[in-house]
């Protein structure tokens, strides 16, 4: 049922969205300098952390044949 979570283009799209996400609070931190930014960021990038952490411990120990 959710075998596209196994896919890199998931990993990819995960990616490109924290990406957006920090990019957009850091550009709105520098703007207005507040602090609630800087949470934001910093939560962005720890929940990045928990979601993408698993997905590469399970393709690092991957043999080369199965990452194909």
């Amino acid at each position: 049922m959710f075998d596209f979570m196994d896919t890199d283009w998931f990993n990819i799209g995960l990616e490109i969205i924290f990406v957006i996400l920090i990019s957009y609070d850091v550009k709105k931190y520098f703007e207005t300098r507040k602090r609630e930014y800087i949470v934001n960021i910093v939560l962005t990038i720890g929940f990045a952390i928990w979601t993408l952490y698993p997905y590469y411990t399970s393709y690092v120990g991957w043999e080369d044949e199965q990452k194909m």
